[in-house]
């Protein structure tokens, strides 16, 4: 059947968007080289599942396995578009891919903590303010240096006690926001956010916020990729911290996940501020840190029982008759199980916290009231 030439064209323009716009070019020199290799080792543009799997064998001899995945899915989405091609299909290729991940450590930036920020910050010059600056958005953010670099100053709300900052032009095209707030103690992220707003020219010709930082002054010259992307090493030089150089832009995104994953004691947060939708990518910017694996090693009783163990949760669970103390959470749904002594009676009730004390009366399953229970010192 003849399609009209109309339906035709329309397909191909729309074919052609299957491609992100941004990366165009290095999609189309994957499917270069895979076209080049063919004509070379097999003489004819044959595809299938055998040519395939000799091509990317011999990219694992060249690239790690991160490398390969990113290349399998350019060449990929290239012939789906321009060949009408799923790869994907070819369970021998995606067995050998699976294969590459065994025993791969994947090499991550190292990340500052709070101590380490809070040190920076409070010591460090005003020499240092644009990276305090940097330091702070991508840290309440969990930024991505390249977002960091395309915030501009109409995405920045000042509402005088915090600033609400909104990242529009993101990776994965969502929007989100975050915000800087004002506090009372000896650092407050507000106000350093402030005194560098204040020496940013009004006159200058870009909207972008991030400007070059000179001699105590904002200059016209926008701050690049480099200059951000610098900072957390900049930060680990002052602090003299091993391997500044492993300090990269990748740092304040993971920083900040790994400092809310810390204090929350869950994945929702962490999701929430960096954007993730999966918990397992979420997962893997997170640096388990030395507190956390207390909390795990307390939940091992090898030492006798305690009073109080502190769980990954935030959750403590106490055996004594003291109130149950619950910190760091908040509108959270808790189970209680109360056993009357030398009775069969279970009571089940099932709450939430909002942020308030709780009193309630246990019924057993004859109606009859047989104790209070009581949820005090809830810290939240």
């Amino acid at each position: 059947m003849d399609l009209p030439d109309e339906i035709i064209q329309e397909a191909e323009e729309a074919s052609g968007k299957l491609m992100p716009e941004k990366s165009r070019n290095r999609y189309e020199k994957e499917l270069t080289a895979f076209n080049e290799w063919r004509a070379k080792r097999v003489g004819e543009m044959v595809l299938s599942e055998t040519v395939v799997l000799a091509y990317v064998s011999g990219l694992s001899k060249v690239f790690n396995a991160s490398s390969l995945w990113t290349k399998f899915s350019m060449l990929k989405k290239a012939l789906i578009v321009n060949g009408n091609v799923d790869i994907s299909r070819f369970g021998k290729v995606i067995a050998f891919m699976k294969a590459q991940n065994v025993n791969y450590v994947p090499k991550k930036s190292k990340i500052l903590s709070v101590e380490d920020t809070r040190k920076f910050i409070l010591e460090a010059s005003d020499d240092f303010l644009l990276c305090k600056v940097v330091l702070i958005f991508g840290l309440y953010g969990a930024c991505r240096r390249d977002e960091l670099l395309k915030l501009i100053v109409d995405d920045i709300e000042d509402h005088e006690k915090y600033a609400l900052v909104k990242l529009q032009d993101t990776k994965t095209h969502t929007s989100r926001s975050f915000i800087i707030p004002d506090a009372n103690g000896s650092l407050n992220p507000y106000e350093i956010y402030k005194k560098y707003a204040k020496l940013r020219p009004l006159d200058v010709g870009t909207r972008r916020f991030f400007l070059g930082y000179r001699k105590g002054k904002c200059v016209a010259q926008p701050a690049g990729m480099h200059t951000i992307g610098g900072v957390p090493r900049k930060v680990a030089e002052f602090l003299g911290l091993d391997h500044p150089e492993k300090y990269t832009g990748h740092c304040l995104r993971r920083s900040g996940a790994s400092m809310v994953a810390e204090s929350a004691g869950n994945l929702l947060p962490v999701k929430q501020i960096g954007g993730w939708k999966s918990s397992r990518v979420a997962e893997g910017y997170i640096e388990a840190s030395v507190k956390s694996k207390m909390a795990v090693a307390a939940m091992i009783p090898l030492a006798g029982p305690s009073n109080i163990h502190s769980t990954p949760n935030g959750a403590v669970a106490s055996s004594s008759t003291a109130g149950l103390m619950i910190s760091g959470n908040s509108n959270c749904t808790i189970e209680v199980h109360m056993c009357k002594h030398n009775e069969s009676q279970i009571n089940r009730k099932v709450f939430t916290i909002q942020n308030t004390i709780n009193y309630y009366n246990n019924i057993d399953r004859t109606g009859k009231q047989f104790s209070t229970g009581i949820v005090s010192n809830i810290m939240v």
